[in-house]
């Protein structure tokens, strides 16, 4: 892994190092099940990484296509490593399995091709199956207008009066403002993940929008988009004022913990687990139970009707 994160890697996190590695362990491991090598690659002349891995999960649809690919995008990594010749013990290769690990980067892109292009009928039938799935702004009409969101609000309300909160109750709430917040800014749970306290405080009011805005620094496309927004209305902002100052205090693991939203035990959340807490509060308010409601289904509502 620490070969990952290196210049030559091209990971930008542990996580993503992580990921690959477990990838081509996988791979490794139904090639040559418990071996303690990367020889099998090797085999049938490079070619079992297809034989083995890709054309039985394509035929049994245990894997789908772009699931397939990832795996074999890592091998591809792994393969450019070798190609570099730095990152294996050359005295444990033959010429020969080199020279066959050094094509390992050009025949996973072949296989990526070919996976994609056995599997293009399964994307369209799932983007098919999708769009009579696809959820409404009435939806998102019928969430704000649910019993659970007022019961949540009316919580809200009632820490004002120094009501204290119990478990469920903080859960509630909590669920409420997180996915308020991301049905109004349309937004990846990145930034939601990675929103801090100090970021809640030093919001900025815009007089003429009447918005209040939020910068996060840390989200998944920082790099290439830089910081990304969260934006509230008066009422939401009231909402979240009155859950920063009286309402997570008495939640929160330690004075330490900097992140605006945390979980049950007063912690922030791993990293890409906040989204559950979507599917899980749509099906509390009673809505769409008919399919898994995702932060992608909600933003595409928001993508969809600016097409229209």
């Amino acid at each position: 892994m620490k070969h990952l994160r290196h210049a030559e890697g091209e990971t930008l996190s542990d996580e993503q190092s992580r990921i690959h590695v477990r990838q081509v362990h996988k791979v490794l491991e139904v090639l040559d099940k418990g071996g303690e090598d990367v020889k099998c690659l090797t085999w049938k002349k490079g070619l079992k990484v297809w034989d083995d891995f890709c054309a039985p999960n394509l035929k049994a649809k245990s894997l789908t296509g772009n699931t397939i690919k990832t795996y074999l995008k890592s091998v591809e990594i792994f393969g450019r490593f070798t190609e570099k010749g730095d990152f294996y013990k050359p005295e444990l290769l033959t010429d020969l399995e080199k020279a066959i690990l050094v094509q390992l980067q050009p025949r996973m892109q072949d296989y990526q091709k070919a996976v994609h292009r056995r599997t293009a009928v399964e994307t369209t039938t799932h983007d098919v199956d999708e769009s009579y799935s696809a959820m409404t702004p009435e939806d998102l009409n019928a969430f704000e207008q649910s019993d659970f969101a007022k019961h949540a609000i009316t919580l809200i309300g009632k820490s004002l009066k120094n009501h204290l909160l119990n478990m469920q109750e903080f859960t509630d709430v909590h669920d409420y403002l997180l996915v308020t917040m991301l049905v109004e800014n349309g937004s990846c749970p990145g930034p939601l993940e990675n929103a801090q306290v100090k970021c809640f405080e030093q919001a900025t009011f815009t007089k003429s929008k009447k918005r209040w805005t939020l910068v996060v620094d840390e989200h998944k496309t920082t790099r290439y988009q830089g910081p990304d927004e969260l934006v509230m209305d008066n009422r939401l902002y009231g909402y979240m004022k009155i859950y920063v100052s009286y309402i997570r205090p008495a939640f929160v693991d330690s004075a330490a913990e900097e992140a605006l939203f945390i979980k049950d035990d007063g912690k922030k959340f791993e990293k890409g687990t906040i989204g559950r807490r979507v599917e899980a509060t749509f099906r509390k308010a009673g809505v769409r139970g008919d399919i898994r409601v995702t932060s992608t289904r909600v933003r595409k509502i928001f993508s969809g009707a600016a097409f229209q």
